[in-house]
């Protein structure tokens, strides 16, 4: 699997998932190109955050389902939009 090496690549990733979010919902089938999409960038993302030690997003992880992975995700990308410090 290709891996994000860089902050920029990073933020990069961050966007798409923004975008993707905008069509991908518990509906979505496992089998469409966006959600398939969504779930490869989601795994890089959350490798690149685990490299770096980013351990914010741990309180976020409750579930398994789709919905609680968006929520993650948006949760995540609001944080990182808005250049927030973590606490």
């Amino acid at each position: 699997m290709a891996q994000i090496k860089s902050e920029a690549a990073y933020r990069a990733a961050m966007k798409r998932i923004d975008e993707l979010l905008k069509v991908v919902n518990d509906s979505t089938p496992a089998d469409d190109p966006s959600y398939l999409e969504l779930d490869m960038i989601s795994d890089m993302v959350a490798e690149y955050e685990n490299t770096l030690k980013i351990g914010f997003l741990l309180p976020f992880i409750a579930t398994d389902s789709a919905d609680g992975i968006l929520r993650l995700l948006r949760h995540s990308w609001h944080h990182h939009s808005h250049h927030c410090c973590y606490q």
